[in-house]
Order: C-alpha cells, then structure tokens, then sequence
C-alpha cells in the first residue's frame, strides 16, 4: 500500500515538472515576440490615437487583456467579431490588440487542459 501511494506521488511530480518545463519552454519562447508587439503597438497607437479619442480607453483595456491571456473573453464581451468581413470603416476603427485573442484562448487551453487531464486520469 505505501509504495502504492510513492508511486503515485512520483508520477504525479513527474508530472507537474513535465508542466513546469512545457510552460517554462513556452514562456521563454513566445514571450520575447509578445513583449515586442505589445510595447510597439502601444507605441504606435499612442502616436496614431488622439487622446481625446474615446476609443484610446478600449485600445489600452485590450492590451491589459491581452498580456493577461484574457483578450479572448474581453474581445467576446465586447462584441468585437474577428472572423467577420471588415470595410474600410471596420479597418480603421479595428482594435490594435485583436489579433491576440488566439492567444489568450491558447493560454486558457494549456492551463485547463491539463486540470481537466488529470481529474479524467483520476476518475478513469
């Protein structure tokens, strides 16, 4: 019984180091980029914008979003449809930070998933 429980508490750091390791590798890897775009387009939006735009304020709550891995949900709440076909008008009012929504659904993926992995192990 007791090497039973070594064996599962081996397994499970194993695992939890594989994750560590994953997420390190992902971290250092797409963070780089990321950091990038994220301070040149608020660079940018902040030459381009005019601050008494009101849209400014949108822009700025869609970066925090984004560096959280959140944009997703913020872009979804905020009706803003990626997939829809844009006009020149969509064009030029379309939010800098849109294209991160993938991200943040990516992020939400790699965190849950291995949750919900986990608990299907234990119950299966």
């Amino acid at each position: 019984e007791a090497g039973a429980d070594e064996g599962r508490c081996s397994c499970f750091v194993d695992v939890v180091e594989q994750l560590f390791g994953f997420y390190g590798r992902r971290l250092k890897r797409l963070s780089p980029a990321f950091v990038t775009m994220m301070m040149l387009t608020s660079f940018a939006t902040s030459l381009v914008v005019p601050p008494w735009i009101f849209e400014l304020r949108r822009y700025y709550e869609a970066a925090a979003y984004s560096a959280l891995g959140w944009s997703n949900n913020y872009f979804a709440r905020t009706n803003k449809d990626y997939f829809r076909q844009f006009s020149l008008a969509d064009v030029v009012g379309a939010n800098p930070y849109l294209h991160t929504w993938s991200l943040g659904a990516e992020e939400q993926f790699y965190m849950v998933f291995p949750i919900i992995t986990a608990v299907a192990r234990r119950s299966g």
